[in-house]
């Protein structure tokens, strides 16, 4: 029994060891929505090199539930990597102002082992306004400004 007791503490240990050997920066993480596709690109830093590990994301509504989810393989090296994988959305909400409350839950794991988890806002990912400019065709100098004003 005592022996079940040490193996169970060393798993334990050995598994908040390797949840702790990645860290995904979230702030220089970025996610973009192209029509119904969400693109994240995460940054993450590892302290040792993970041959076959897989990046799942998860779009959740504002209501918890999930509306969409993907996996993708990805290798990781000692130091910055940076992992990309998508998700697209079954359908638009019928609110476009939906979108600015989903959540991305972005899992990463490997041989079953959680190595990273994180839920990013989705608000910075929508296009919220597009910018038009405008101008003259063409522009004649003026010798001083009251020639305007006539």
């Amino acid at each position: 029994m005592r022996q079940l007791r040490v193996v169970v503490v060393a798993l334990t240990l050995l598994s908040v060891a390797a949840a702790q050997s990645l860290r995904v920066d979230e702030h220089a993480s970025k996610v973009v929505l192209r029509v119904r596709t969400y693109t994240a690109v995460l940054v993450a830093n590892s302290a040792d090199p993970v041959e076959s590990a897989a990046v799942t994301l998860e779009v959740i509504a504002p209501s918890g539930s999930q509306l969409a989810s993907s996996s993708t393989p990805a290798r990781l090296k000692t130091g910055t990597n940076k992992l990309s994988a998508s998700v697209t959305l079954p359908d638009l909400p019928k609110k476009n102002a939906d979108l600015l409350w989903y959540r991305l839950a972005c899992n990463v794991t490997a041989n079953g082992t959680e190595l990273a988890h994180g839920i990013l806002p989705l608000f910075e990912s929508v296009q919220d306004f597009a910018l038009h400019v405008s101008a003259p065709a063409m522009v004649q100098r003026v010798a001083n400004r009251h020639e305007l004003l006539r």
